[in-house]
């Protein structure tokens, strides 16, 4: 039992590495969206991103199947353990060491969860000033309401760069 507790306090430290990985790209990619910056940029954070992501899913799966032989091992009724249900199986050095990771994933989920707010509110205002210069560059003219006696109206030229939206 011993030896899956402190298999699974390997991964969850593990894990905590990566999500502070994924909070600094995040601190980063609202660096760029502040300063209006290059787009490869983005791209780049976005690609580490999921890069970490990937090897969160895999350390995931190899918690759970922990997770699922200590149920196991315990002859539980459930199908997962929470942090605070494992401290109580675990002696009071383990259950000491995951009360700090649990505070640790904690904490990292709210700044996550702050900073994914902030660039999710930067970007739709990219997406905005993005959409309104679009609609500026793709206005026609107006066609001129009255033309000089006798003659044809015109068709005002039109003003535009772009045909679409992209």
């Amino acid at each position: 039992m011993k030896e899956k507790l402190d298999r699974l306090i390997s991964l969850l430290l593990e894990l905590i590495s990566m999500y502070q990985g994924i909070v600094k790209l995040s601190q980063n990619k609202r660096g760029v969206l502040v300063s209006g910056g290059n787009p490869k940029e983005l791209e780049l954070i976005t690609k580490q991103e999921e890069v970490l992501i990937l090897q969160i899913t895999k350390i995931e799966k190899v918690r759970e199947n922990i997770i699922k032989e200590i149920i196991t091992a315990h002859n539980l009724n459930c199908e997962t353990l929470t942090l605070t249900q494992i401290k109580v199986l675990a002696n009071s050095e383990d259950a000491e060491r995951f009360a700090q990771i649990s505070d640790k994933l904690s904490a990292i989920v709210t700044d996550l969860s702050a900073l994914n707010e902030a660039n999710t509110k930067l970007l739709q205002q990219a997406m905005n000033f993005t959409n309104f210069n679009i609609n500026i560059l793709a206005q026609h003219a107006a066609d001129p309401i009255y033309a000089p006696q006798g003659q044809p109206s015109k068709p005002a030229q039109a003003r535009t760069f772009i045909d679409q939206k992209v």
